[in-house]
């Protein structure tokens, strides 16, 4: 059975989100919608907080194969490189912010980066679906790398518009990072992380 292949190829910023993919050798483009976001959130002795990661930016690599009958369609991630500049990430608390990007080394590893290490492989059996992939990769914050599994929502909104979204529970300590803390040590913040990201792909 023949398959046509379709390769997308994603560059990713939270502020210019541009893509290109190819069937046949014609290029056509796609793109992550401007609401994609990723964030953290995570306790405190004074209260619970957000992070918000103002830019950061992506490689995606995603081939379609479809057979010749129009059967059903399957995709596979052969490539994700996920870059979050540690100067970008906003609590909307000046303090916080430099304390946290103190904790983090920014000085000397200004960016979080995950790297895909396994290809993953889906498909849907609905033209609207949701379904849920694992994403095994390598995670490096603040200089130190420790392999991550990502469980990942992939939902299809219709044939040209999908959804990425999911979460990961991370202790700072094993990053070798110390808990920032605050006001002379009366606020401490607690050791673990949920980094949660929704990112909207739109294919033309």
């Amino acid at each position: 059975m023949k398959k046509l292949k379709l390769v997308y190829l994603v560059l990713l910023t939270i502020l210019i989100s541009t893509a290109a993919f190819s069937q046949n050798n014609n290029s056509l483009l796609s793109w992550f919608q401007p609401e994609s976001k990723l964030w953290l959130e995570g306790t405190s002795t004074f209260h619970d907080f957000t992070i918000n990661a103002k830019e950061f930016m992506s490689s995606l690599i995603i081939e379609s194969s479809v057979d010749e009958n129009n059967s059903k369609e399957e995709f596979k991630i052969s490539n994700l490189e996920l870059i979050i500049p540690v100067w970008k990430l906003d609590s909307g608390d000046e303090s916080m912010d430099e304390n946290m990007q103190e904790a983090l080394l920014a000085k000397v590893n200004p960016n979080i980066v995950f790297e895909l290490i396994s290809p993953v492989v889906f498909s849907f059996d609905n033209v609207i679906d949701s379904i849920k992939i694992n994403a095994t990769g390598n995670l490096t914050v603040a200089g130190t790398k420790k392999p991550v599994d990502l469980n990942i929502t992939v939902v299809k909104h219709s044939e040209n518009k999908f959804e990425f979204k999911g979460e990961i529970k991370l202790l700072m300590t094993d990053f070798g990072v110390d808990p920032p803390s605050m006001f002379f040590g009366t606020m401490n913040t607690g050791n673990e992380i949920t980094v949660k990201f929704d990112m909207i792909l739109n294919r033309k």
